[in-house]
Formats: C-alpha cells, structure tokens, sequence
C-alpha cells in the first residue's frame, strides 16, 4: 500500500511564505492605488457640483470611466470616497 507521506513533501508541511516577489506586486498595487485615489480627490474637488460626473472625471483622471462607474457607481459614491 501507499505511504502516508505525498511525493513532493509531507502532508505536516507549512505553506512557503509569501514570495519577495509577490510582496512587491502588492507594493505596486497598493502604491498605484494610493496615486490614484488622491488624484481623483484633487479633480473631485476642484469640479463645481454640476461639472461633477464620471466621464468629466475619468478625462482629467486618465483613467477608464468604465473603472470609474464600476468602483463608485454614482457621484455621491465618487465624492465621498475621495474626500478622505
């Protein structure tokens, strides 16, 4: 019969810490994120409330408007989360 013990390693074995690598990914995510974020707070807050909506802020952004509709669904949502 079959040992109780897998091919590549034991079955006791602890997952491998995340990779140097993965770590880094995730700084860059996490950085691009935070650029993001406060660039949308700048636009949103020098757009008067009528000139406030998602393609005018996706334009100044550079950013997608179908990413923008998708993370704040509407203007309010766009406001808020950047007035941080």
């Amino acid at each position: 019969m079959g040992s109780s013990r897998r091919r590549h390693g034991s079955w006791g074995q602890r997952p491998a810490p995340a990779s140097r690598a993965q770590k880094d990914v995730n700084e860059i995510l996490d950085r691009r994120e935070a650029k993001r974020s406060a660039r949308l707070a700048v636009i949103v807050a020098s757009l008067s409330p009528d000139k406030l909506n998602h393609e005018t802020v996706a334009e100044l952004a550079d950013v997608p408007v179908g990413y923008l509709r998708w993370r704040y669904p509407s203007t309010d949502d766009l406001t808020a989360a950047t007035q941080v």
